[in-house]
C-alpha cells in the first residue's frame, strides 16, 4: 500500500517514492464537447468522485466559483467506491470522472472505447512509508535495492506500463522526494 509523499508525513516516515499521483478527468471518448476540459470547465456538469479524497474538495470549491460567477453549480455525485464512479460514466448516469489518475489509466487501458482521460495534473509522489526508527532504515535502504533490482532488470517499467502508468513512472525510487 502506498499513500502521498506530503512534507507534514515526512516528519514521522520516510517514503520510497516510486510514482507520481495525478488527478484526471475521464470522460466518454464520444463526447465530443468534453475531449478538452479542465476542472475550471465543469460548471454544470455531472460529475463523479471518490468522497474524501483530494478531488472531492476541488469539486465543491469549483461548484462554488461556477455559481459566483453566474454559471450553474457542478452536479456533485459522491461514490464511496472508484469504480462505482467508473461505472455511473459507463451507464451515462454521470458526464466525468474527477479522480486519481491511477484507476482512471487502467479502466482506459482495459476499455479505451468507453474510457478516455482528457485532463491530468500532477499531485505529489507516492510512496511507501517506513518510520524514521529502529531497524526501519535498513529495511527501507533493503527494499530501495530490491525496486532499484526491478528497474534495472527491466521489471519496474513491465510493470508500470502493463498497468498504464508508464508516464507516472520514478524509477529512481528518490527518498522523500
Amino acid at each position: 500500500l502506498s499513500m502521498g509523499d506530503f512534507a507534514e508525513r515526512q516528519q514521522q516516515v520516510d517514503f520510497i517514492d516510486y510514482m507520481t499521483q495525478n488527478s484526471a478527468l475521464t470522460v466518454s471518448p464520444k463526447a465530443d464537447k468534453l475531449q478538452s476540459i479542465t476542472p475550471n470547465d465543469l460548471c454544470g456538469l455531472r460529475v463523479a468522485f471518490t468522497t474524501g479524497t483530494k478531488e472531492d474538495g476541488i469539486v465543491e470549491t469549483a461548484s462554488k466559483k461556477c455559481t459566483d460567477g453566474g454559471k450553474k453549480a457542478i452536479e456533485a455525485t459522491p461514490y464511496g467506491e472508484t469504480s462505482a464512479a467508473y461505472l455511473a460514466l459507463k451507464s451515462g448516469q454521470t458526464d466525468v470522472v474527477f479522480g486519481d489518475a491511477t484507476p482512471a489509466f487502467y479502466n482506459q487501458l482495459l476499455e479505451p472505447k468507453t474510457y478516455k482521460i482528457v485532463y491530468k495534473e500532477f499531485v505529489g509522489p507516492y510512496g511507501i512509508a517506513f518510520r524514521k526508527t529502529g531497524d526501519d532504515k535498513a529495511l527501507r535502504e533493503a527494499f530501495q535495492a530490491a525496486l532499484a533490482k526491478l528497474e534495472k532488470d527491466g521489471w519496474y517499467e513491465k510493470l508500470m506500463t502493463s498497468w498504464g502508468m508508464e508516464d507516472a513512472s520514478l524509477p529512481e525510487f528518490p527518498i522523500n522526494s
